[in-house]
């Protein structure tokens, strides 16, 4: 007596030899999307064809490459623009791949498309009880981790390079963090009180926060910042960026010299200080030409992400000093309300930096490093007790 059940045929294998001659099995995959619950769907696809697939992102790649590298040497802007293209053909490409090799396309993704992460770990730009300039660069690829033993080994090292000749001592040492301060004299064991300080992380960032000179400006209690310090700071940790030992906190790669990184640049528009209330920095000074109109009762800002951040996001390792900081530089003088050859006064600065020192020329006692040089304070005045005429100068590396 029939039921009418009729056993649903199993899909299996087919035979190699319907196939055709130039073509050869794949390994099979499971498609959990089956209509039928009880069914399992075996798909095959030709080696040829995958090997096309990927003979296409190898071509794009390459070609991307190519006109990136070429691009370079001429407009930053046009640089940007190359990869974001280069990205978007290899994303698509990674996406045709996936419904047949999706382990392989997620590995190639994570390997060719830069993630950004590491950048978004840094800190929030504000007001402080110092002229701090802030300086982050990382990764703009997410890099393996080294051990922990490693990590925190080679970023001492790095920390040695930074700081030059400079007294450091460690803060803080682990798997996750090294911290690296050069301490003042009058409060060693205070942080905030520390006259440098640095980050590193195994995700290959850092965060460079450097007390700054203040000079006092006269008939108010706002100060005057130097922007060859500033210049000169940054070219520093631009010299620190491309050195092996920046490299060294994370993983190998043999990527490595066509990298891209991202960068982060802030400074603290004012601090507070007892018995006056907040104090800005109203001015700059420089060794070459400034902007030709300057603020009047305008306070500066800072953006909690720094200036110019998306301008300072993917740089080629190539990049000059002048393309990777003068986006960063422009803005500040902006947001502090310079008018007037702003970009003439930034490549000004940028390009005298390549020819001078980098040690300040006169190098100021520590009670100015990013306090108010009024003695307003007991605290204050213990602080300007102590000369280090050495600190908060960029050192050579």
């Amino acid at each position: 007596m029939s039921t009418g059940f009729r056993p649903r045929r199993r899909v299996g294998p087919r035979d190699p030899h319907s196939l055709p001659a130039d073509s050869t099995l794949s390994p099979p995959r499971l498609f959990r999307n089956s209509r039928n619950a009880g069914t399992v769907a075996l798909t095959f696809v030709p080696y040829k064809s995958l090997t096309m697939m990927g003979v296409c992102c190898a071509a794009v790649l390459i070609a991307g490459s190519t006109l990136a590298t070429a691009g370079s040497s001429q407009s930053p802007n046009l640089d940007v623009l190359l990869m974001s293209f280069l990205e978007t053909a290899i994303g698509k490409a990674l996406a045709a791949v996936w419904h047949f090799l999706p382990q392989l396309s997620t590995r190639a993704e994570a390997r060719l498309i830069t993630d950004h992460r590491p950048i978004s770990g840094s800190p929030n730009f504000h007001d402080g009880g110092r002229f701090w300039l802030w300086v982050v660069v990382a990764p703009s690829h997410s890099p393996k981790k080294l051990e922990p033993l490693e990590f925190t080994e080679n970023a001492a090292e790095l920390a040695k390079l930074v700081f030059g000749e400079q007294q450091f001592r460690v803060d803080y040492s682990g798997s996750e963090l090294c911290r690296f301060v050069v301490p003042n004299p009058a409060h060693p064991n205070s942080l905030a009180a520390a006259y440098h300080a640095l980050w590193v992380y195994p995700d290959g960032r850092i965060v460079m926060q450097w007390g700054l000179h203040t000079s006092p400006l006269p008939s108010t209690q706002d100060v005057e910042l130097s922007l060859d310090e500033i210049v000169a700071v940054l070219c520093h940790l631009h010299g620190v960026a491309h050195d092996p030992r920046f490299a060294a906190i994370h993983a190998h790669r043999r990527t490595e010299k066509i990298r891209r990184l991202d960068w982060r640049v802030g400074l603290t528009p004012s601090i507070s200080v007892v018995e006056h209330g907040p104090v800005y920095w109203r001015s700059l000074s420089s060794s070459t030409r400034l902007p030709a109109v300057l603020p009047t009762g305008q306070n500066p800002s800072c953006p909690v992400r720094g200036f110019a951040p998306d301008r300072t996001t993917s740089v080629h390792r190539n990049a000059t000093t002048i393309e990777t900081f003068g986006p960063a530089l422009e803005q500040m003088l902006v947001d502090a309300g310079y008018t007037g050859g702003i970009r003439e006064c930034v490549r000004a600065a940028l390009s005298v930096v390549g020819t001078r020192q980098i040690e300040a020329a006169v190098r100021s006692p520590a009670r100015e490093i990013g306090t108010v040089p009024h003695e307003t304070t007991a605290e204050a005045a213990e602080v300007a007790s102590t000369d280090v005429p050495a600190l908060g100068s960029t050192p050579t590396s």
